[in-house]
């Protein structure tokens, strides 16, 4: 911390404006994180695809 300075009341209270430098080092770490977007998901090609699915299932367990 360096440059610390008590300056003049804030407004009308009994408390005095603080202001400082502060300094800090950090490791910022990228990691992407892939987010699936639900609100664009075609649900009716999905029902497609999981009826076609089932019944390959069914068609290979008979």
């Amino acid at each position: 911390m360096n440059n610390l300075c008590v300056s003049e009341r804030f407004g009308t209270s009994d408390h005095n404006i603080i202001t400082f430098d502060l300094t800090c080092n950090v490791n910022v770490t990228n990691h992407k994180t892939s987010v699936h977007n639900f609100i664009k998901v075609d649900y009716s090609a999905i029902n497609l695809f999981l009826q076609d699915f089932t019944g390959f299932i069914h068609f290979l367990t008979e």
